[in-house]
């Protein structure tokens, strides 16, 4: 079954049959010009996908996912930090000083994701 000979190529509108004391509605069928969810959404489709496969990878490697990031350039997953993490290389990007311990995130690229992790140290 073709999706596209369903519906006609210019807007109509068609009655809806109500009850007799109320009016007919009104409503508007689609037309071609109406995009559809992924002609211009693409970007954030391939990046949910490819941030979805990372995740559902990392998870089944025993990592914990925290939470995902999408948009802007990469598509970021932040994960528990554990002694798995040394798995994963990665490089200091952020260092965060507290009064009394300061914070390390690091970094991993993977599939063109963005895996953080925060090492916390006593100061």
């Amino acid at each position: 079954m073709d999706i596209m000979n369903i519906f006609p190529r210019k807007a109509q509108t068609i009655e809806i049959q109500q009850a007799p004391t109320q009016l007919p509605l009104k409503v508007l069928k689609p037309q071609d010009d109406i995009p559809s969810i992924g002609k211009r959404n693409e970007h954030i489709i391939e990046s949910l996908t490819l941030t979805k496969r990372v995740a559902v990878h990392l998870a089944r490697s025993g990592f914990h996912v925290l939470d995902v990031e999408l948009g802007g350039r990469n598509p970021r997953i932040i994960i528990n930090p554990c002694k798995r993490c040394d798995m994963l290389g990665g490089a200091m990007i952020r260092i965060t000083k507290m009064p009394r311990m300061q914070v390390r995130t690091m970094a991993a690229n993977i599939d063109g994701v963005q895996v953080e992790w925060m090492v916390p140290e006593n100061a």
